[in-house]
Formats: C-alpha cells, sequence, structure tokens
C-alpha cells in the first residue's frame, strides 16, 4: 500500500520560476542540466534532427536541448545550480552551453539562445557569482546579469523587465543597463543596430504575462543616451511606483514585488502533463494553480517573506500556509487495515494551503483530539502531502454558489502507477513515502475562536450541503454522493457540548450496496469538532448481514456565522475490512 524511497528531489528554493538557462555543456556526458517540475500542454525538447521527446513532470533537460511550448503550453525548469525557468506558450530557447559543479560552482557556465516567445526566471549560483559567465542571445541583443530576477518577450521587438538585481543589454550599437543602480527597470530593443529604449512602465509585451506594479497608461520612451544624463537612478519607493514627479525626477517601478504577482501558473504538477479540476466552494470548476517542489536557494525577490526552516516547502508553500489559515483533512479509501505514512490510521490532516496550489496539505506531530487544538496548529510539521502523480478526481456535487463560508474538496485517485507523495523528512525534502490508494480530502478556513465565543445558543447541523466519498461490501464498490448520505449534529455552544449525532450511508432511496448507521458524540475544541473514535459505534448491513463498526469522524466548524461543519469519515466492519465507507462532507445548519 505504502512504500518508501530515498528520491534525489532538491532542496527548496525560495522562488518560483526558473533560471532557464543554467543549461549544462555537452562536456558533461549525459549529466541533466535540469528537471522538469511543470508540463502543460504542447512542451517538448529536442537536440539536433533527433525525434522530439514530449516533456513531463521530472523529464530531465541537457546541454544541447530545445526547448519548445505549443501555443498552449507552459514548462518551469529547475536547473542544478537552483536557477529557475518559466518558458512561456509559442516559445523556443536552445540550451547552447551549461556546466555546473557543486564542488566547483566558480567554473560553472550557462548560455543559452531565445528563438522565439519569451520566459521569466531567477538566476541561481551560476549568475550570482560570476555574470560573465551568464549569457542569453536573441536575435537583436544579448543579455548578462548580476544575479537577478527579470523577464524577456521576443516578437518584432524584444522587451526586457527586470524585478530584482540588473541586467545589461548588449548589441551593435552599445551597452545599456536596466534594474539596480541604472534609470530605467525595463527597456525595449527594436533591433540589432539600435539602442535599446528605456522605459519607465512595463511594455505591453510583459504586462499580457507577468502583472506589473501600477504605471502610466501608456509607455514612456527614453532613448538609451540618458542614461548618462544626470537624472536619479531607479529607485524603489513602493509609495508611488512607476510614476514621473511634478519636477521631472524619474521615479522607476519597484523591482521587488511579490512573488505571488510574478509567477502565477495556470497549470497542475502532475506527471501527464494534463490539467486536473478542483471544484471551489462557488461550485464551478476551475483549473488550480501549482507551485514547483521545493529547491535550495533562498528566495530574495519578495518583499514579505515569512520563514520556516522545513526544507520540503518552496517560500511561497510556506507563505501560503501562514496566510491562507486552512486546515485540511484527508481519507484514506479501501479496506482494513490500512494507514498513512507514520501510522496516522486512515483520517488525518494538519495545516493546509487551497486547492490553487494543489492543495499542500501537511500532518502535525501532535493530534488535535488528545493533544488540544491549539497545541496542535502549534506544533511542528510532521509529514507534507502533495498530489504527486495522482489524477485529481473533482466532487460531482460542487458546493451551491455563495454558501457563507470556505470549504474545498475532492479527491487524489492514487494507483501503484500514480501514486500520492509524502515527504517526511522536515531536513530531507528526497526521502518520500507513496500512497498507492485514493485520497479524499477537504480543506476550509475554520471558524474563529471570537465568533464561536459569541454564539451561546443551540446549533443543529442537519442540512448536507454536499458528501463526495467511497463505500463497499466487500464485493461491489460504489460512490458516495449527496443523495447516499444524512448527517445530524446538535452543538450547546454554552458548553460545547455535541449530542444526538449521527451519519447514516445507503438508506432508501439509496442504491448503495451496503447501509451504514452511525452514531457519535463529542466535545467542542475551538473550532475542532472533537469527536473520540470511541464515541463512533453503529451497524452496517448488507448481503453479509449486520456488523458492528469502528469509524472515525474528523471535523471543524466554519464560516464566519459559525454555521457549518466540514470534515471527512472513516467506518468499517469490526467482521470484515473489506467492508468499508469514507469520504468527506459539509454540513449547515
Amino acid at each position: 500500500m505504502i512504500f518508501e524511497r530515498n528520491c534525489s528531489w532538491p532542496r527548496r528554493a525560495g522562488g518560483f520560476i526558473g533560471l532557464y538557462l543554467l543549461l549544462l555543456p555537452v562536456c558533461m556526458a549525459n549529466a541533466p542540466a535540469g528537471k522538469v517540475i511543470i508540463a502543460a500542454g504542447e512542451a517538448w525538447a529536442a537536440i539536433g534532427d533527433q525525434t522530439p521527446r514530449a516533456l513531463k513532470r521530472r523529464s530531465e533537460v541537457f546541454a544541447g536541448d530545445t526547448l519548445f511550448t505549443g501555443a498552449g503550453g507552459r514548462l518551469q525548469v529547475r536547473f542544478s545550480d537552483g536557477s529557475l525557468l518559466d518558458l512561456a506558450a509559442g516559445s523556443e530557447l536552445h540550451i547552447d552551453d551549461y556546466h555546473f559543479d557543486a564542488a566547483q560552482p566558480e567554473t560553472g557556465r550557462s548560455v543559452a539562445t531565445l528563438v522565439k516567445g519569451g520566459f521569466r526566471t531567477i538566476t541561481g549560483l551560476i549568475g550570482k557569482q560570476d555574470p560573465d559567465a551568464y549569457r542569453i542571445n536573441t536575435p537583436v541583443a544579448t543579455i548578462g546579469v548580476r544575479g537577478t530576477h527579470y523577464e524577456l518577450r521576443l516578437s518584432e521587438t524584444l522587451a526586457v523587465g527586470v524585478w530584482k538585481g540588473g541586467v545589461r543589454i548588449t548589441n551593435e550599437a552599445g551597452s545599456f543597463d536596466i534594474g539596480e543602480g541604472a534609470a530605467f527597470n525595463f527597456a525595449r530593443i527594436d533591433s540589432a543596430r539600435q539602442l535599446p529604449k528605456g522605459l519607465l512602465a512595463p511594455p505591453a509585451a510583459l504586462e499580457g504575462e507577468t502583472p506589473p506594479p501600477p504605471a502610466p497608461e501608456t509607455e514612456t520612451e527614453v532613448d538609451a543616451e540618458p542614461q548618462t544624463a544626470t537624472e536619479e537612478p531607479a529607485t524603489t519607493d513602493s509609495s508611488d511606483p512607476g510614476s514621473a514627479d511634478d519636477s521631472g525626477t524619474i521615479e522607476t517601478v519597484d523591482s521587488s514585488t511579490t512573488e505571488d504577482s510574478l509567477i502565477t501558473l495556470d497549470s497542475t504538477g502532475d506527471d501527464s502533463g494534463e490539467l486536473a479540476l478542483v471544484t471551489t466552494d462557488t461550485g464551478t470548476l476551475s483549473e488550480p494553480n501549482f507551485v514547483p517542489e521545493p529547491i535550495s536557494t533562498t528566495l530574495t525577490d519578495t518583499t514579505t517573506v515569512v520563514t520556516f526552516t522545513d526544507a520540503r516547502l518552496s517560500d511561497l508553500e510556506s507563505q501560503r500556509l501562514a496566510d491562507d489559515q486552512r486546515i485540511g483533512i484527508m481519507i484514506l479509501s479501501g479496506p482494513e487495515p490500512k494507514n498513512f505514512p507514520n501510522d496516522f490510521g486512515s483520517l488525518t490532516g494538519g495545516k493546509a494551503t487551497a486547492s490553487d496550489l494543489g492543495p499542500v496539505i501537511t500532518t502535525s506531530v501532535l493530534d488535535p483530539v488528545d493533544d488540544g487544538f491549539d497545541a496542535f496548529l502549534a506544533a511542528d510539521i510532521e509529514s507534507v502531502f502533495r498530489a504527486g502523480s495522482a489524477s485529481q478526481l473533482p466532487p460531482p456535487s460542487p458546493v451551491p454558489a455563495n454558501p457563507g463560508f470556505s470549504v474545498e474538496w475532492g479527491a487524489w485517485d492514487a494507483t501503484a502507477a500514480i501514486p500520492v507523495e509524502v515527504q517526511t523528512d522536515a531536513t530531507d525534502p528526497g526521502v518520500v513515502a507513496f500512497v498507492t490508494q485514493p485520497v479524499f480530502w477537504t480543506t476550509l478556513v475554520p471558524a474563529t475562536q471570537a465568533a464561536i465565543d459569541a454564539r451561546s445558543d443551540i446549533g443543529v447541523f442537519s442540512n448536507l450541503v454536499a458528501a463526495f466519498g467511497h463505500t463497499s461490501d466487500g464485493v461491489t464498490g460504489s460512490a458516495i454522493l449527496t443523495g447516499d448520505m444524512t448527517f445530524n449534529a446538535v452543538i450547546d455552544f454554552s458548553t460545547g457540548a455535541i449530542s444526538s449525532g449521527d451519519i447514516t450511508l445507503g438508506l432508501s432511496p439509496s442504491s448503495l450496496p451496503a447501509q451504514w448507521l452511525v452514531n457519535f458524540t463529542g466535545q467542542l475544541d475551538g473550532p475542532l469538532v472533537n469527536i473520540d473514535h470511541t464515541n463512533v459505534t453503529g451497524t452496517v448491513s448488507g448481503a453479509f448481514g449486520v456488523h458492528s463498526i469502528n469509524g472515525e469522524v474528523g471535523a471543524l466548524l466554519t464560516g464566519p456565522s459559525v454555521n457549518a461543519i466540514g470534515g471527512g469519515f472513516s467506518f468499517h466492519s469490526q467482521t470484515d475490512g473489506n467492508v468499508h465507507a469514507e469520504g468527506v462532507f459539509v454540513v449547515s445548519e
């Protein structure tokens, strides 16, 4: 069911898009220059006249490769020096020369040619330790860097934008610096024989891909010569970026824009390269945004960074775990016995991101029932769960529009061939366990303690908004949908007591292969609907007869008015582990 393997995943990088460039010279034999972390739509690579090979997550790229993306494609590559590259749709990039030896980083070299399209990138160790060792060629100019985060777009002209650090643009007409210490953060190059034109605002070609800071409505062009004039150099005053003050002093846009605004992805990270679907709380299907897996360098391109010591998480993921304030609950589907890695049982969870990042769901070293909800939230992360190569299944019964609470859910349809991935070592992201059975998940924003304390009435939660799961009588399996389930619970908010709790599955007119009658009681602990497994009792009946059951229910109060409960359940027969039911649900008052 679950097995473990030590994979050589790179360590966490702060940033996001990869320096596309760090491309290994062919003298490195077959050593890869980097690995694909996201491939969506048409994305492939070819060396010389060899047959192009389709790229997917974890595909290797080499010096001499030409990387291609189709009209709807997107490709992100992490190179061995820690750089990140986000190759836009309709692009072609040739890796001319690449070499990097971690033992001798000063010998590294990275040269590439942008043939068409564009990319966004954060340079790695090669660009930081020796700027002369890094170069991007284009038909109209050559780009060198001084340790930076920048992007290029090539069409009839070349558009260049610097978000951090600086670049030097060189062609037959001379050299021109933009970014840190220069008068401009943006430039346009019309031909190889014309000087670059410094721009106060991002050119339209960049605005289409990267949301820029505020800027004038029209492009402001200045020929390259004013760079040597007495105008003030670029500043990073975020109070009024991209504007010119009344005195005529030039103020350029803030080059330390947050990473969220610079690198929003549109594709999933599954190995198939296909887009996965999730259901949001509005009931609509959307394509989730995924982030690359972590690498080892530290991001310096955001204005606000939350520092985490967990090597398994990228800086954006760490930031979102703090900002999203979501809790994820996961339920392992299948016959008993079944357990998540580290003997978590079949129901577990912890801090999580929203579904646009996967979601990423963590588990805590403490248990919310045994150790208390506040201690559970404050404790260290035990494991980090990702969909990996498992298929994403959207639930067939989405939450109706404007339900008054924020709940998302779905399933990772894992098998031995396409497992869910679990990182179990906070110091070594390469230690990975695999879950090879389907996992149902839900994430939600717990109700605040202030909102819970504001209630002293009796709440009756019996309006089942949606349910999604699976059950089997040992012979026949069936999906659990909203019409197959009922849920009831009474909460006395003055005492926190949870009483009269029951869950039914498969009662008429449902056609599930088994009928489940489950009772439970519990006690609130903050937003935690604390239901100890010893307080879950009931029976399951079917062609096999009537069996007593064991089970778990994990749930949280949610909504600004504490008007809903979201969670999951896992039940099984005490007599036959092949008789089981599990899933997620949302219920309101």
